[in-house]
């Protein structure tokens, strides 16, 4: 599998697409003092960023290297709290067009119930030339 320069350069500790498949990606998400709200539960934000993340590596399995993708529209619902345990990101890209992708993404909790459900437009563009 010819992977683009994006996908390689990373770096996602613990991440992986599927075993043998291209556009969707699993990552193990580490909580910490540094990602809970006032109240301890996981911060939106902590979710919003690791979806997003999530679709734009999940995306980079499918582009060349002069491509590369970046969020036109993103919709992220918090179905429940999490105060303790790490995290897993799942992510999966619908559909791929010339000029977008439509990505879902979802986070689990330690015993993998369902937190958080997103969907992710990612328009693809060009890397820009000097």
């Amino acid at each position: 599998m010819k992977q683009s320069r994006t996908f390689r350069t990373t770096g996602l500790s613990g991440s992986r697409s599927p075993p043998g498949k291209r556009g969707g990606w699993n990552s193990p998400f580490p909580l910490s003092e540094a990602t809970r709200n006032a109240y301890g539960a996981v911060h939106g934000g902590i979710y919003y960023t690791s979806c997003d993340v999530a679709a734009f590596v999940a995306v980079a399995t499918l582009l060349p290297d002069d491509y590369f993708s970046v969020t036109s529209d993103i919709n992220v619902s918090v179905m429940a709290a999490v105060l303790e345990g790490d995290l897993t990101v799942k992510c999966e890209v619908l559909k791929k067009g010339k000029r977008n992708c439509y990505v879902a993404s979802r986070v689990l909790d330690k015993n993998g119930k369902l937190v958080v459900v997103a969907r992710i437009t990612k328009a693809l563009i060009p890397v820009p030339r000097k």
